[in-house]
């Protein structure tokens, strides 16, 4: 007689083909490695680097105002969106008028053509470059100065100017 029995079973026997299965879900799970996941590059949000004509950086005294930002480039530039803030930084004392004069000056060194000014708007200025428009305001914000740029293609621009 080989082996203990139960009953008429050998019960060695199944205690073997046990521990090797066992032995053999281990192994496979070891060595079993999950195929890498693909990575999803997502532009980002703020990227002035992409918008070498309008001078984002050149803002001396200023911050980025604590609201979200957008500043992308799509298709290598045929399709941009801008829309920027920027507030005075503590200590920093300057009229609206005055970076209103600084963007006029870097703007049109780069290639802007300032449009007509709004008598409604005296510290607006709007700037048309090929098809797209930029507009720009200033003013005052909690004691200090405040900057805002969009930029918009000029075809939804005059979309926007119709329905109003």
């Amino acid at each position: 007689m080989s082996g203990l029995r139960f009953g008429r079973r050998p019960v060695l026997g199944g205690c073997w083909l046990f521990i090797i299965a066992l032995a053999l879900l281990f192994t496979g799970c070891a060595d079993r490695t999950e195929p890498p996941r693909p990575t999803v590059t997502r532009p980002a949000a703020y990227r002035p680097d992409q918008f070498p004509d309008i001078p984002l950086l050149a803002i001396a005294g200023y911050a980025l105002a604590p609201e979200p930002q957008l500043a992308v480039s799509y298709a290598g530039g045929s399709m941009r969106q801008l829309q920027v803030a920027y507030q005075t930084r503590p200590g920093t004392d300057e009229t609206p008028e005055q970076p209103l004069a600084r963007f006029a000056r870097d703007l049109m060194a780069c290639g802007w053509v300032l449009e007509p000014p709004n008598a409604y708007e005296p510290l607006s200025q709007r700037w048309r470059k090929q098809a797209e428009l930029l507009l720009i305001s200033a003013g005052r914000f909690n004691d200090g100065t405040t900057i805002r740029l969009r930029l918009r293609s000029a075809s939804a621009a005059a979309e926007a100017g119709s329905s109003k």
